[in-house]
């Protein structure tokens, strides 16, 4: 890997290049990005609010709430958070023209949907959803709001395209909660997986894919992959290790017997488990052990399900699967900023920036007196920073670390 000094004394890792004329095009693609969304608004107002939001959210901006992101754009509060929390208009264009733009780009028929929730603890009650509920975040229960996500994955990358903001069944039976905070009438309380279903019937027939890949949120829920199975779908989705499984029956004798997923884990012999190198992570090779193995599973009527008819697969903590079906409201404008971040700053390939790395530059861009020269070095001391670590950590292990793989 070549390396020169830098005029701070430090060795530089080949990153490729970043120039003041890339960073001073950064703001331009963003107001070139924005435009097409802020078409579909019904007001010009509308629309400007909407660039404002997007450019906070992707930009440095330590919190991206309203409030925050007004202050940095010398705006007042009132007009943005009315836009954001209480504002007519319809986000189904928005949401489909990203549906078509992310389609467009990373669209290859082995993509794959992933289905996620995660949570933002907040203090108070008067944040819609708020409750102590479970927080992955935090690893507790806590005052939170949870979300519910859909991204796509194609062509090496990818991107958010849809959410459901969770309202707990005491938010959803509280009138004056709702009217107070904006709650739309129609909506009432689903369980998770209830969104998720929503989420994958507005968003899958629009993305080409091969898997749908979840935690064990949806996956433990059997109506849930039944829903799946008859819409033709194939899906990954962890269980837990309670689950409740047998091996698929022979032609004669008695049939298997049900174990826990721990239990069958626990009874393969060493010599059936694999090692798997998922993908290169930033530390070294990220494996797996897995094992596979065909299964039915419970269910509370008609009997038990053979996952595997439903080109199917289940994982536990301590099993991954094979294809063939063996054990082994958050604003729109949120997913159209991680759009943004992910295709919409570069016009040609670019150095390897990570997602931060733009948000930083962006946010110096609109909010900091620095040069595009001066941004432009910022930016890239700091990619060569990361990468001289990277490759540090892998030598550390005796591992020759692969290429840095380009943005395009």
């Amino acid at each position: 890997m070549g390396r020169r000094q830098t005029p701070l004394g430090r060795s530089e890792a080949d990153v490729g290049e970043l120039s003041a004329a890339d960073i001073e095009r950064l703001s331009a693609r963003l107001y070139e990005f924005a435009r097409p969304y802020q078409e579909l608004m019904q007001l010009e107002s509308q629309g400007e609010h909407l660039r404002t939001f997007v450019g906070g959210l992707v930009g440095g901006i330590e919190r991206k709430s309203v409030e925050p992101i007004a202050i940095a754009n010398g705006q007042a509060r009132g007009p943005l958070q009315h836009f954001v929390g209480a504002s007519a208009w319809s986000e189904s264009p928005i949401l489909a023209l990203l549906r078509t733009e992310v389609a467009a780009e990373l669209g290859e028929a082995d993509g794959v949907i992933v289905l996620d929730g995660s949570a933002v603890p907040k203090k108070g009650r008067a944040s819609v959803g708020v409750v102590r509920q479970w927080c992955g975040r935090l690893g507790k229960v806590e005052n939170c709001q949870v979300g519910i996500y859909l991204a796509y994955g194609g062509k090496g990358s990818g991107v958010l395209v849809d959410r459901r903001l969770y309202l707990p069944r005491e938010w959803a039976a509280d009138k004056a909660r709702r009217k107070k905070t904006h709650v739309p009438r129609e909506v009432r309380f689903k369980k998770a997986w209830e969104l998720g279903d929503e989420l994958l019937l507005a968003n899958a027939g629009h993305l080409p894919h091969s898997w749908i890949v979840a935690d064990d949120e949806y996956g433990r829920c059997s109506a849930f992959r039944d829903r799946l199975a008859a819409r033709g779908e194939r899906y990954l989705m962890e269980v837990p290790s309670s689950t409740c499984v047998r091996r698929l029956r022979g032609e004669v004798g008695r049939p298997p017997e049900w174990h826990t997923t721990k239990v069958v884990a626990k009874r393969t012999p060493v010599s059936e488990w694999t090692r798997h190198r998922v993908r290169d992570g930033e530390k070294g090779p990220i494996e797996v052990r897995a094992m596979r193995l065909p299964v039915e599973t419970k269910r509370r009527r008609g009997g038990p399900a053979r996952e595997a008819r439903a080109r199917s697969a289940l994982t536990t903590t301590r099993c991954a699967t094979g294809r063939d079906g063996t054990i082994t409201q958050p604003a729109p404008s949120s997913a159209a900023g991680s759009w943004f971040v992910r295709a919409g700053c570069w016009e040609k390939k670019a150095p390897a920036m990570t997602a931060n790395l733009v948000r930083l530059a962006l946010s110096e861009v609109l909010h900091k007196p620095k040069s595009p020269a001066e941004i432009a070095a910022l930016c890239m001391y700091q990619m060569r920073r990361n990468e001289e670590a990277r490759v540090a950590r892998w030598r550390a292990k005796g591992l020759r670390p692969p290429p840095r793989r380009r943005a395009a």
